[in-house]
């Protein structure tokens, strides 16, 4: 996702450090829980960093030094439980169990 100038989104602190947060956890293969307030650039984030960082395939010549992404999301709620996060660790494993993690993330 590439945000123009023309772009009617607020590029303000928040939205660039949820952004560098992700590509830098995703990166470096740690698990991230981004929590905040509705209207806090999480979803933003999530979508700059899912479009932008496609690995070799990427648009931007500096993001295809990075390995492509794919994002394993989960929204709490009241109901959330433990076990349905752990539901989605355990997918996350299995998907990346048949991924080369050397390109793939």
């Amino acid at each position: 996702m590439v945000i123009g100038p023309n772009a009617f989104i607020a590029k303000n602190q928040a939205l660039r450090e949820n952004v560098f947060m992700m590509a830098v956890c995703i990166e470096l293969r740690i698990p991230l829980f981004l929590i905040g307030k509705p209207g806090s650039s999480k979803s933003l984030a999530k979508a700059i960093v899912a479009s932008s960082m496609q690995g070799k395939t990427s648009k931007h010549p500096l993001l295809r030094h990075f390995k492509q992404v794919h994002m394993f999301s989960y929204q709490c709620s009241q109901l959330s439980t433990s076990q349905s996060i752990h539901d989605v660790f355990q997918a996350a494993l299995c998907f990346q169990t048949n991924q080369n993690t050397a390109e793939f993330v």
